[in-house]
């Protein structure tokens, strides 16, 4: 086996991924399958021996059905007990282990008929979906040079994978359907991150040309239309030739793909795309907007329905044209562009989605999310999992290959899309969607059967109407975090006092609790429409949340202003901070909050507490020096993780090294724990760790009391502390402070959470 090199593509895994994704359009049945995954993975990642092993549950035996490299007689059928080889050790164990020499190690196993002996290195992942074990995937080499940690790792990615491919495949297996016969609805693969089906038609959220209500917009006659369609072609083609000058002159694109908007211009200057737009606006009477939305989009359609990959490109060219036509009708005319909505129980596709888009799709109540792009610890991921909306990102091409209307099925566990399903594959979904839901109705009521222990407290963190509704079914009475960006999202500019108090009290009238209201959170992926932010190279570490604040303190002494007018009106409000860094943005904060209390004649005691959210690692070294202007503190750990392990959570490159489970996280959290203890300060988690079972799990064993998650999280949360006793967590704080490995902390606070009980896994 050579040494394992591969510097063509830094996304390698991705690569892999995609291809075998693809194998269950065309293979004929699940070992076909994976034959051809075997090899995949075999050539791509320079293994000799590669294996996958299928759990099955009547035979209680580990079944090779796939293999790649090893010679034995056909019709040999080689079984596993859990307890058998390394394999059924890393089966049994769920965690990975590699071997060399693998005859050496205590749990191997020889099987004669096989030819192993020469391959003496071993490394075995488990397959897991939603921390199930449903096999085991195996490679083997007969080099003798050790394994490298970067090799397990993607080893890893693509078992992680593989599991949805697996449960899809033995699905439609079961339903008499070879996953071959399913190509001609067609199946797609991306990373499922938010769980459950979603079955609906495609709203394809691709932009300007199906954004907008196209017949919204009244004609003022031919001659009127043409001349205004003209004139936006004329500034639209020139800005692309004054683009494409600047980007080559600065060195940012080559000549080559300057030329790539030279092609745009030239639709503007003769052609289909024109000869499209124009004959609408003389023969339909169509005003210039409408031509050019449906000019654009028959002429995209048109190159699609050839089937011809160079032409599918040249649909996404007269697109963007198009969309920058009406751009420049819209500047042109001074009109502000107002987007349709889709409709309610649609499946949204998007090339990426931010959280402003799905602020403004929450209310369609879509029955799920497909995106090209994006991680599974992304805002949209997020908000998505908060919201119960099934999604799946990573999905390659989605907007080129899905079209309006279609009916597809979204499978959000696995990651799989399914185009046009069957009656027999929506009823297997179905059907698994009802014990789903039972699941979860019975963590809800062992959750209500008893009271949390003294000292704990869990809320909810809201910032959309179906999170207050949720939150109310519930019977929860505080709000840890109350997003307030996601309430100014829904406005076309910026809202008033008046307006933002309405937004407050409806909150507020609905909580006789405490009511945490983060201040303005914006910047970086959570933008408003009607703002227009700087262009920065890296807009996670730019202007955003407190230091949008500090640059438009007007705006920040508004919120403050709302949110102390219902204080004074005996709503129970904190007021919480984001993203500080400098001590003296609290203390701005403090005295425009103090000189607000004065302006409005509250009395000195009624000055609501103030907290800040601990999400900036510098924070932690410098949190005593904020003892005496806080009350208290809350910790995000989705942006404290991702400036900790410099990993940008959105990206499909990287975003799998993004882990609460990282040692430096746990280690963070307990001495943040510590230091707030030594000050006296309340401190709690809002973050997405405090939500699932195994973060949970190690943040009460770290000594966290106080959290606040999405309402779908918050029975399983309470079912959990409810269900743990001091000594369990006394045992896991020493136990996961002593791993050095994410996996190993992993795999072990898993293992705890299935002993504590193993319902909490399937949530």
């Amino acid at each position: 086996m050579a040494p394992f090199v591969n510097t063509d593509r830094v996304d390698l895994h991705l690569k892999i991924i995609q291809e075998i994704s693809e194998l269950i359009n065309h293979a004929q049945g699940l070992d076909a399958v994976l034959s051809q995954v075997v090899e995949k993975i075999a050539k791509s990642l320079h293994f000799d021996v590669v294996s996958i092993y299928i759990w099955d549950p009547a035979l209680e035996k580990l079944v090779m059905r796939g293999n790649w490299g090893l010679n034995f007689e056909p019709g040999t059928s080689i079984m596993l007990s859990p307890d058998e080889g390394i394999t059924g050790s890393v089966f049994s164990r769920r965690r990975a282990m590699a071997a060399m020499p693998a005859s050496q190690h205590p749990d191997f196993k020889y099987f004669p008929d096989l030819g192993e002996d020469k391959y003496e290195v071993y490394m075995g992942v488990p397959i897991l979906l939603q921390r199930k074990a449903l096999g085991v995937l195996v490679a083997q080499t007969a080099s003798t040079r050790p394994l490298l940690p970067a090799e397990q790792t993607l080893f890893e990615i693509v078992a992680s994978r593989l599991a949805g491919l697996l449960e899809v495949a033995d699905r439609l297996e079961r339903l008499g359907t070879a996953p071959g016969a399913v190509s001609a609805r067609k199946t797609l693969q991306g990373k499922g991150v938010s769980g459950g089906p979603g079955i609906g038609p495609v709203y394809l959220f691709r932009g300007l040309l199906h954004k907008l209500p196209l017949s919204g917009i009244a004609g003022q006659g031919v001659d009127e239309e043409m001349g205004r369609f003209k004139k936006a072609a004329n500034v639209a083609k020139q800005e692309l030739k004054d683009l494409s000058a600047v980007m080559a002159n600065e060195g940012k694109i080559s000549s080559h793909d300057a030329a790539i908007f030279e092609t745009h211009s030239m639709m503007l200057e003769d052609g289909l795309f024109l000869r499209e737009i124009e004959g609408l606006i003389t023969e339909g009477n169509l005003s210039a907007e409408e031509a050019t939305a449906k000019g654009a989009e028959n002429v995209a359609l048109r190159f699609e329905s050839r089937g011809n990959p160079l032409l599918m490109e040249r649909a996404v060219d007269v697109r963007e044209v198009g969309e920058r036509v009406l751009a420049a009708l819209f500047k042109l005319s001074g009109r502000k562009i107002k987007m349709e909505s889709p409709a309610t129980g649609c499946v949204v596709v998007a090339k990426d989605l931010g959280p402003a888009a799905v602020a403004r799709l929450e209310g369609a109540k879509p029955a799920a999310i497909i995106t090209e792009r994006g991680g599974e610890n992304s805002h949209t991921t997020i908000l998505a999992r908060s919201m119960g909306i099934p999604a799946v990102v990573g999905v390659q091409g989605a907007t080129k290959l899905l079209a309006s209307g279609q009916q597809v099925l979204v499978d959000g566990d696995t990651g799989f899309v399914f185009v046009e399903p069957n009656a027999g594959l929506i009823e297997e979904y179905e059907k698994t969607f009802e014990e789903s839901r039972l699941v979860q109705a019975e963590i809800i009521a062992r959750a209500q059967e008893s009271d949390l222990p003294y000292g704990y407290q869990v809320d909810v963190n809201v910032g959309f109407p179906s999170d207050v509704a949720t939150a109310k079914e519930l019977g929860i009475e505080n709000v840890g975090l109350f997003r307030t960006e996601f309430s100014f999202m829904r406005f076309d500019g910026w809202p008033t006092v008046e307006e933002q108090i309405a937004v407050y009290r409806e909150v507020g009238d609905l909580f006789p609790g405490d009511i945490t209201v983060r201040t303005l959170d914006i910047g970086a992926d959570k933008r408003l429409p009607y703002f227009a932010f700087p262009d920065e190279a890296n807009p996670l570490l730019g202007l955003r949340s407190i230091r949008f604040s500090m640059e438009y303190p007007d705006l920040f002494r508004e919120q403050i202003k709302a949110i102390l007018s219902l204080v004074k009106q005996g709503h129970h409000f904190r007021i919480l901070l984001p993203m500080i860094s400098r001590i003296w943005e609290v203390e701005t904060a403090r005295e425009i909050l103090e000189e607000t209390v004065t302006d409005l004649a509250m009395p000195p005691g009624a000055v609501p507490p103030m907290g800040i959210m601990v999400e900036v690692p510098g924070l932690f070294h410098q949190l005593e020096d904020y003892k005496d202007l806080v009350d208290f503190f809350s910790v995000g750990t989705n942006d404290l993780i991702q400036y900790l392990l410099a990993v940008d959570r959105d990206s499909s490159v990287v975003g799998h090294l993004y882990s609460g489970y990282h040692p430096s996280v746990i280690r963070m959290m307990k001495s943040l724990k510590e230091k707030a203890d030594f000050i006296r300060k309340d401190i709690a988690v809002c973050g997405e760790m405090a939500s699932i079972p195994g973060g949970a799990l190690a943040l009460c064993a770290l000594g966290y009391r106080h959290f606040s998650v999405p309402p779908f999280q918050a029975p399983g949360v309470r079912y959990l502390i409810q269900s743990v006793t001091q000594d369990k967590l006394d045992q896991v704080a020493d136990a996961i402070l002593g791993l050095s490995h994410e996996k190993d902390i992993r795999a072990y606070l898993d293992h705890c959470i299935e002993q504590i009980d193993p319902l909490l896994l399937e949530i």
